[in-house]
């Protein structure tokens, strides 16, 4: 009996130990849309950014996708902070705020690659982010 304790103490050890996870590599690309539900030139943003994350074809692992909205004093808390966090807050800033276009930063530097406005269409968006990830 002492014996099998001593197992089962063993086996629930090992079970409860975490597990280490390889460390995962930050994007290549960051893509942050700059949205808010009363910007008139928003929708046409939105709806070429989700016909380009429908179709796919762009790895989690090299591009990382955001929105952040601006629609009311809460939703723009919470983008000033994601953008903090995300490392770009003083573009944010200096473009004071403002909604109604995207963005592709280089996720590294932060550099501002390429922003799109409501006359983008998703290929236009595609083959940007494609051009970006090749280089």
């Amino acid at each position: 009996m002492r014996r099998f304790l001593s197992l089962l103490a063993a086996m629930l050890t090992l079970s409860v130990t975490p597990v280490q996870a390889a460390p995962e590599l930050p994007p290549k690309l960051l893509v942050v849309f700059f949205d808010a539900e009363w910007c008139p030139n928003c929708p046409s943003v939105r709806a070429a950014l989700k016909q380009v994350r429908a179709d796919g074809g762009f790895d989690a692992s090299k591009v990382l996708f955001v929105t952040l909205d601006m629609s009311n004093g809460d939703t723009t808390t919470e983008a000033k902070r994601r953008a903090k966090e995300l490392g770009i807050y003083d573009y944010f800033e200096k473009r004071r705020f403002s909604v109604g276009y995207l963005t592709i930063f280089d996720a590294a530097t932060k550099t501002d690659l390429k922003r799109f406005y409501r006359t983008a269409s998703s290929e236009d968006m595609r083959r940007a982010l494609q051009d970006f990830l090749a280089e």
